[in-house]
């Protein structure tokens, strides 16, 4: 273990940082270039966060695949970032619309101040409930308090009441989540009918019925974890969600299976973006994607391992998205 007069890891220049990459048979063709990235990115997020990737070995003994680049690492880490920032724009568009649904259909049915304060209100465990409006009271509390006027006291001061729809303008996402899992069971039914015909108009069916309390609560879930991915500014391309019980069934489309990955949060993205909306994601991901293919072109090994281990994208994926949910 290290201690403060020898540490574990100890402090490299950017040259030794370089040495030791070439050390491990990696290319850099220009060490200026490759340090100027290193200064605004460090070593850490781009080259531990990307690197096993293009590693024929892993532990103490890392050697590169051959012919593999420092512009290769970093190109994948362009990427990632990319579409962290690309899906993020479409979470929140997902998030602004489940707290929309959320307080509409909670407020019609208990048309009272703070009537999400009245345990009462909601169906679930006890503690569950409890530990809900707890948060919520806190939230409150704690933009009250702030010497800056906001939306929180002035609904207050004026009017008396913090209505749902701009409780939620602060509350996190995870929030709502959990305040969906705690509506009653007729207002979960009327949001999912909703969602449902929405759905149906925009693709022209004749009844989706994709959606149900269950599918949505999970969803809900699912979708936050990537947000909090987003939030937290960690590695996306990569990312494995899967909660216990809840698999999303494709098998009227293909053969593959959910798996909680970045394809899988393409696919249930479908069902609750505008049409037009979807179609910018789906373009502006594969145009992405094409890019990273571009700058990998060298390294055709470490792409495949990128789309098929990591994205986990099928042969045929774009096929798939074009007609799923239709």
């Amino acid at each position: 273990m290290g201690n403060k007069n020898n540490p574990k890891k100890p402090f490299k220049t950017y040259n030794q940082q370089l040495k030791i990459l070439r050390n491990r048979n990696l290319t850099i063709s220009d060490g200026g270039k490759a340090i100027s990235v290193l200064k605004r990115d460090n070593y850490y997020n781009i080259v531990n966060g990307y690197k096993d990737i293009f590693l024929e070995t892993i532990g103490e003994n890392e050697r590169y695949y051959d012919n593999t680049t420092f512009e290769h690492i970093n190109a994948l880490s362009i990427f990632d970032k990319k579409i962290r920032h690309l899906f993020l724009y479409y979470i929140l568009t997902f998030e602004n619309l489940i707290k929309t649904k959320i307080s509409y259909y909670h407020t019609a049915s208990y048309n009272e101040i703070f009537n999400y304060l009245d345990v009462n209100n909601f169906s679930g465990k006890a503690e569950d409930i409890t530990k809900l409006i707890s948060s919520i009271s806190k939230e409150i509390e704690k933009h009250t308090k702030l010497k800056k006027p906001n939306a929180f006291s002035h609904y207050i001061e004026e009017h008396g009441e913090l209505p749902l729809w701009v409780l939620f303008q602060k509350s996190t996402f995870g929030t709502a989540s959990y305040f969906f899992t705690s509506l009653q069971n007729d207002i979960k039914n009327k949001i999912c009918e909703e969602l449902n015909e929405e759905h149906s108009k925009r693709y022209r069916l004749e009844n989706c019925l994709v959606m149900n309390p269950n599918f949505l609560e999970n969803t809900i879930h699912f979708i936050n974890s990537y947000r909090n991915i987003c939030a937290h500014n960690e590695r996306f391309y990569n990312c494995t969600f899967q909660k216990k019980d809840f698999k999303v069934d494709y098998s009227s489309y293909t053969k593959v299976e959910f798996r909680g990955t970045v394809f899988d949060l393409l696919v249930i993205l479908k069902l609750f973006l505008l049409k037009n909306e979807f179609e910018t994601l789906k373009n502006d991901f594969k145009e992405l994607l094409t890019n990273l293919e571009d700058d990998l072109k060298n390294n055709r090994e470490a792409l495949k391992k990128i789309k098929i281990s990591s994205l986990r994208l099928p042969n045929d994926w774009e096929n798939i998205l074009n007609i799923i949910w239709e």
